[in-house]
């Protein structure tokens, strides 16, 4: 779990531009955890692999025993 400024360092971008790509959707929304909000390095490299074209296909989705 990482603070905004350690986030947005890890994807490359200023905290502001972290912001607003969070606002717009390309980037997940935080957690709180203490008394701060924290952004998962999971969830993270998620967005970014699906904004790059890379997402991984979820398996589990197409078979019966996990469909929701």
């Amino acid at each position: 779990m990482m603070k905004k400024g350690t986030a947005a360092a890890y994807c490359d971008l200023t905290p502001t531009e972290f912001e607003r790509e969070v606002i717009a959707g390309k980037l997940p929304l935080p957690v709180p955890l203490g008394n701060h909000e924290h952004w998962s390095r999971a969830a993270l490299d998620d967005y970014l692999a699906e904004l790059a074209g890379e997402a991984r296909h979820d398996w589990r989705k197409d078979q019966p025993l996990y469909a929701a």
